[in-house]
């Protein structure tokens, strides 16, 4: 409810008019079943604490009794939190009370560290300079190719005050360490491909948090990511950019925050293992398929199993126990080049319908390009001002990209397996464009496809 700042609270004037604030904000507020819950103000005791002040400066009368005495004379049935962070020996520790989590991110800390930290509820979390979309970059530049380092794009990019990086060098960490790749000299060599990768790395990374977080040994209860909507054209937090356009990590989060999910850890020694999430009231019954496929697209193993997930529950399956033979899924034993470059894992229904699928790479480094694919895109009308693209590739494809002005998908920059294939739906985003063209792309393609239109 308030902001992080030093507050006169015993000053008695002040006092009356934050308390009668307060009351016409609560006001307002009760009248919405969306309010779940209540909190004081927002990194006030973990910013006494990083100054080594004592703990009773940033837990004042007003905050611990006042404006929850407010609360609950306002709004009964809803819990009243003091500041958050809180909880912890310090207030930001990550393992007791709730937590603003930047340990992936910010503190460019590995994915595999995220279990060590024990979130248990984070209502600020993976804060990054999420790359928006073709369109919006262009149009911030005039139509011109996007310079990154141009102060235009930089002014726009988020920072923390007095930090000697932003938010975009988080982004080209990850970048750096998922791909093995320096991201200055692909900027400087390869400007196009670095944006394109750059779109996708935030997902990648919260697509893997988010894994760890749902699986079956987890005890985090939920994180919310910082944060939904861009301020203004550029690469700030947002998940959606200023346009109302989602970027590439929308989609990322999209798959990943749905109640039946499915998703693989890397247990390094211990082999991969899926994680199969169903957050609904009924017994989930289905199937669930893992493949391994070689440089070539071609699966060097592959299982069936029939799963049956309780309501309301997570099962995990060990990938080394269900192949029964040992083929060092994570590569880390490392006896000779790995033989497989993706594992898949895919959950279908009863009726043989997908549900999710997860992809795990055990190469960090940048997927195969290919040139000689068999790869169609077909979109025929569904309905008023709807369409169905089917895409269709002999080939692994990684991150496909649907780009099709003045339309949206309702999924897009998803990993496709070869010999599947995939139906999106397409909706008009802008009545004002009025054919429907389009392509088809993936980080892996030498060249985008057209989309063939069967009907406009």
């Amino acid at each position: 409810m308030f902001a992080n700042m030093d507050y006169p609270v015993e000053d008695e004037d002040f006092n009356a008019s934050i308390i009668s604030e307060a009351r016409q904000l609560l006001t307002r507020l009760r009248k919405h079943v969306s309010v779940t819950i209540y909190c004081g103000n927002s990194e006030v005791e973990q910013q006494v604490a990083m100054l080594g002040m004592p703990a009773e400066i940033g837990s004042n009368d007003f905050f611990r009794s006042q404006l929850a005495a407010l609360c609950r004379e306002q709004h009964p049935a809803v819990p009243y939190l003091t500041s958050t962070p809180s909880g912890g020996d310090l207030p930001f520790h990550t393992d007791e009370g709730v937590t603003h989590y930047y340990g992936v991110g910010a503190y460019r800390l590995p994915v595999s560290d995220v279990r060590q930290h024990q979130v248990k509820f984070s209502p600020e979390s993976l804060g990054f300079s999420n790359m928006p979309v073709t369109q919006t970059r262009n149009g911030l530049f005039d139509g011109k190719i996007p310079v990154i380092h141009h102060p235009k794009w930089k002014e726009r990019v988020p920072r923390d005050s007095g930090a000697g990086w932003d938010f975009e060098d988080i982004r080209d960490h990850y970048l750096a360490q998922r791909f093995s790749i320096d991201p200055v000299r692909l900027r400087s060599e390869d400007n196009a491909f670095y944006l394109a990768l750059s779109e996708i790395i935030s997902g990648e990374v919260m697509a893997q948090v988010y894994a760890e977080w749902r699986s079956k040994q987890s005890c985090c209860a939920g994180a919310l990511v910082w944060f939904l909507k861009d301020l203004w054209p550029g690469a700030g937090w947002g998940v959606i950019d200023s346009h109302g356009l989602p970027k590439a990590v929308y989609y990322y989060l999209k798959r990943s925050w749905q109640p039946v999910n499915i998703a693989i850890t890397d247990e390094s020694l211990n082999g991969l293992h899926i994680h199969i999430n169903n957050e609904t009231e009924r017994e989930l019954s289905g199937e669930l398929e893992v493949l391994l496929l070689n440089e070539f697209s071609t699966a060097i193993a592959s299982k069936k199993v029939a799963v049956v997930i309780a309501p309301d529950s997570v099962e995990r399956v060990r990938l080394d126990q269900l192949l029964a033979v040992f083929l060092d899924t994570t590569y880390t034993y490392r006896f000779g080049p790995s033989k497989h470059v993706v594992v898949a894992a895919c959950l279908t229904d009863s009726a043989g319908s997908e549900l999710g699928c997860a992809h795990y790479f055990p190469d960090d480094s940048l997927p195969r390009i290919e040139e000689c694919v068999n790869l169609k895109a077909e979109m025929a009308a569904s309905g008023d001002d709807g369409y169905l693209l089917r895409v269709l590739c002999d080939k692994s494809l990684y991150a496909v990209n649907i780009d099709i002005p003045g339309f949206l998908a309702d999924d897009n920059y998803f990993h496709l397996l070869p010999g599947v294939e995939k139906t999106v739906r397409i909706f008009r985003d802008d009545h004002h464009v009025k054919k429907t063209r389009g392509y088809v792309g993936a980080v892996n393609l030498r060249d985008d496809i057209r989309i063939k239109v069967s009907a406009d």
